[in-house]
Protein backbone atom coordinates (compact mmCIF):
# COMPACT_ATOMS: atom_id res chain seq x y z
CA UNK A 1 0.00 0.00 0.00
CA UNK A 2 1.28 3.49 -0.82
CA UNK A 3 1.56 5.96 2.07
CA UNK A 4 0.71 9.53 1.13
CA UNK A 5 3.30 12.11 2.21
CA UNK A 6 2.14 14.70 4.74
CA UNK A 7 1.95 18.32 3.81
CA UNK A 8 4.46 20.48 5.75
CA UNK A 9 1.56 22.32 7.42
CA UNK A 10 0.08 19.16 8.97
CA UNK A 11 0.44 18.54 12.66
CA UNK A 12 1.02 20.36 15.88
CA UNK A 13 4.27 21.66 17.36
CA UNK A 14 4.84 22.13 21.08
CA UNK A 15 7.60 24.40 22.41
CA UNK A 16 8.54 23.99 26.06
CA UNK A 17 10.66 25.78 28.68
CA UNK A 18 12.07 23.45 31.33
CA UNK A 19 14.18 24.20 34.41
CA UNK A 20 17.74 22.87 33.99
CA UNK A 21 18.20 21.20 37.38
CA UNK A 22 14.85 19.47 37.86
CA UNK A 23 13.47 19.40 34.28
CA UNK A 24 10.30 21.01 35.69
CA UNK A 25 8.09 22.31 32.88
CA UNK A 26 7.87 26.08 33.41
CA UNK A 27 5.89 27.06 30.33
CA UNK A 28 4.87 25.76 26.93
CA UNK A 29 3.37 27.07 23.73
CA UNK A 30 1.66 25.03 21.06
CA UNK A 31 1.39 26.00 17.42
CA UNK A 32 -0.90 24.74 14.68
CA UNK A 33 1.64 25.88 12.09
CA UNK A 34 -0.02 29.17 11.33
CA UNK A 35 3.05 30.63 9.64
CA UNK A 36 4.79 32.21 12.63
CA UNK A 37 8.58 32.28 12.55
CA UNK A 38 10.71 30.35 15.04
CA UNK A 39 11.71 33.65 16.71
CA UNK A 40 8.05 34.66 17.15
CA UNK A 41 7.17 31.31 18.73
CA UNK A 42 10.23 31.43 20.98
CA UNK A 43 9.31 34.93 22.19
CA UNK A 44 5.72 33.86 22.93
CA UNK A 45 6.95 30.86 24.90
CA UNK A 46 9.30 33.02 26.98
CA UNK A 47 6.86 35.91 27.63
CA UNK A 48 6.29 35.01 31.33
CA UNK A 49 10.03 35.39 32.00
CA UNK A 50 10.47 38.87 30.52
CA UNK A 51 12.28 41.41 32.67
CA UNK A 52 13.44 38.83 35.22
CA UNK A 53 17.03 38.42 33.97
CA UNK A 54 16.65 34.67 33.48
CA UNK A 55 19.27 32.72 31.54
CA UNK A 56 17.90 30.54 28.75
CA UNK A 57 19.89 27.80 27.01
CA UNK A 58 18.62 26.55 23.66
CA UNK A 59 19.57 24.30 20.80
CA UNK A 60 20.47 25.40 17.30
CA UNK A 61 16.90 25.53 15.98
CA UNK A 62 16.18 28.61 18.10
CA UNK A 63 19.54 30.38 18.20
CA UNK A 64 20.01 33.37 15.92
CA UNK A 65 21.54 36.80 16.34
CA UNK A 66 18.15 38.44 15.84
CA UNK A 67 16.49 36.16 18.41
CA UNK A 68 19.18 36.69 21.05
CA UNK A 69 18.92 40.48 20.64
CA UNK A 70 15.11 40.31 20.92
CA UNK A 71 15.41 38.29 24.14
CA UNK A 72 18.05 40.64 25.55
CA UNK A 73 15.76 43.62 24.88
CA UNK A 74 13.11 41.80 26.94
CA UNK A 75 15.43 41.17 29.89
CA UNK A 76 16.21 37.51 29.11
CA UNK A 77 19.79 36.34 28.56
CA UNK A 78 20.31 33.54 26.05
CA UNK A 79 22.98 31.05 25.04
CA UNK A 80 22.79 28.39 22.37
CA UNK A 81 24.53 26.41 19.69
CA UNK A 82 24.31 27.73 16.14
CA UNK A 83 23.83 25.77 12.93
CA UNK A 84 26.56 25.70 10.32
CA UNK A 85 24.63 28.19 8.17
CA UNK A 86 25.13 30.53 11.13
CA UNK A 87 22.27 33.02 11.18
CA UNK A 88 24.27 36.01 12.36
CA UNK A 89 27.69 34.43 12.86
CA UNK A 90 30.70 36.58 11.91
CA UNK A 91 31.96 35.96 8.40
CA UNK A 92 35.61 35.81 9.45
CA UNK A 93 35.31 32.62 11.53
CA UNK A 94 37.43 29.70 10.36
CA UNK A 95 35.64 27.20 8.13
CA UNK A 96 35.16 23.70 9.60
CA UNK A 97 37.95 22.19 7.47
CA UNK A 98 40.44 24.84 8.66
CA UNK A 99 39.24 24.67 12.28
CA UNK A 100 39.77 20.88 12.34
CA UNK A 101 43.45 21.43 11.51
CA UNK A 102 43.86 23.20 14.86
CA UNK A 103 44.46 21.52 18.20
CA UNK A 104 41.43 20.31 20.17
CA UNK A 105 40.31 23.11 22.48
CA UNK A 106 41.12 25.92 20.03
CA UNK A 107 38.48 28.65 20.03
CA UNK A 108 37.91 32.08 18.62
CA UNK A 109 35.27 34.69 19.41
CA UNK A 110 33.76 37.93 18.25
CA UNK A 111 31.51 40.36 20.12
CA UNK A 112 29.34 43.15 18.83
CA UNK A 113 28.48 46.53 20.33
CA UNK A 114 25.39 45.08 22.08
CA UNK A 115 27.48 42.48 23.98
CA UNK A 116 26.37 39.43 22.02
CA UNK A 117 29.29 37.04 21.68
CA UNK A 118 29.82 34.36 19.04
CA UNK A 119 32.26 31.49 19.59
CA UNK A 120 33.82 28.98 17.21
CA UNK A 121 35.25 26.09 19.27
CA UNK A 122 36.92 22.83 18.31
CA UNK A 123 35.91 19.96 20.59
CA UNK A 124 35.64 16.59 18.83
CA UNK A 125 34.09 18.61 16.02
CA UNK A 126 33.39 22.23 15.23
CA UNK A 127 30.95 23.85 17.67
CA UNK A 128 29.44 27.28 17.21
CA UNK A 129 27.86 29.11 20.15
CA UNK A 130 26.16 32.49 20.37
CA UNK A 131 25.23 34.12 23.66
CA UNK A 132 24.40 37.24 25.61
CA UNK A 133 25.10 35.55 28.97
CA UNK A 134 28.86 35.11 29.15
CA UNK A 135 31.88 37.19 28.31
CA UNK A 136 34.68 35.48 26.40
CA UNK A 137 36.56 34.03 29.38
CA UNK A 138 38.45 30.76 29.16
CA UNK A 139 37.43 27.64 31.02
CA UNK A 140 38.03 23.89 30.70
CA UNK A 141 35.87 20.80 30.33
CA UNK A 142 36.76 17.18 31.03
CA UNK A 143 36.62 14.94 27.97
CA UNK A 144 37.23 11.23 27.58
CA UNK A 145 40.29 9.99 25.75
CA UNK A 146 39.31 7.51 23.06
CA UNK A 147 40.17 3.93 24.02
CA UNK A 148 41.03 4.81 27.62
CA UNK A 149 39.34 5.51 30.96
CA UNK A 150 41.51 8.61 31.27
CA UNK A 151 39.98 12.09 31.09
CA UNK A 152 41.61 15.12 29.53
CA UNK A 153 41.08 18.80 30.34
CA UNK A 154 40.17 20.62 27.13
CA UNK A 155 40.16 24.44 26.92
CA UNK A 156 36.81 25.97 26.02
CA UNK A 157 34.89 29.23 26.25
CA UNK A 158 32.95 29.73 29.50
CA UNK A 159 29.70 29.73 27.52
CA UNK A 160 30.35 26.19 26.20
CA UNK A 161 30.83 24.88 29.72
CA UNK A 162 27.63 26.60 30.92
CA UNK A 163 25.72 25.35 27.87
CA UNK A 164 26.78 21.74 28.55
CA UNK A 165 25.85 22.06 32.24
CA UNK A 166 22.40 23.56 31.59
CA UNK A 167 21.11 21.82 28.48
Amino acid sequence: KHIQPHKPSDGLRVYAVCEAGSAYLSNFYWDCRTGETIEQMMLKTLEPFEGRNHHVYMDNLFTSFKGILALKDRGIFACGTVRRSGRGLPGDFLEDKDLKKKERGFWQFRTDERDVAAFNWLDTGATRIMCSTHSPHASTVLRRVRGSAQRLEVPCPESAKAYNANM
